[in-house]
């Protein structure tokens, strides 16, 4: 069922649905920290090259487990990633309360805690969560 919905999201979009990834993709995503464990997987890779802006422009699922207590669970989670030679690096684009709780873990007050939240009131209201040290997705 998530594959078909991919696949129409894809031709709506002016994408190519990849059944295998023709252009080296997962290999460099995987390069990236965020992708690396023998507990998660990219599938459902869509693409789309834009020659006039040198840029390519990716979704895909990533799929990840984590233990909710002594149970497995696994999380599916849609991400776009822009890889644009204009700018000289990748792009990712994610919610904004994980990535501020991801900042928060990596770079500022939460460094040393292994369960944190984080609330970002804005426009609205969101929540970022750590569990057990790693960016909680779901």
């Amino acid at each position: 069922m998530r594959e078909t919905a991919f696949r129409n999201l894809t031709k709506k979009a002016g994408m190519s649905y990849l059944n295998k990834d023709e252009y080296g993709v997962i290999g460099y995503l995987q390069s990236f920290e965020l992708f690396k464990g023998k507990n998660s997987g990219i599938k459902y890779l869509c693409q789309k090259k834009d020659s006039h802006i040198e840029e390519e422009i990716n979704y895909f699922d990533f799929s990840f487990m984590i233990m909710v207590g002594k149970v497995p669970v696994v999380i599916n989670q849609t991400v776009f990633f822009v890889n644009s030679k204009a700018l000289d690096l990748p792009v990712f684009i994610d919610n904004d309360s994980s990535l501020i709780a991801l900042a928060e873990l990596r770079f500022g007050a939460a460094i040393a805690e292994k369960n944190v939240m984080v609330i970002n009131m804005g426009w609205g209201v969101g929540l970022g969560m750590i569990l057990d040290g790693a960016l909680y997705r779901g």
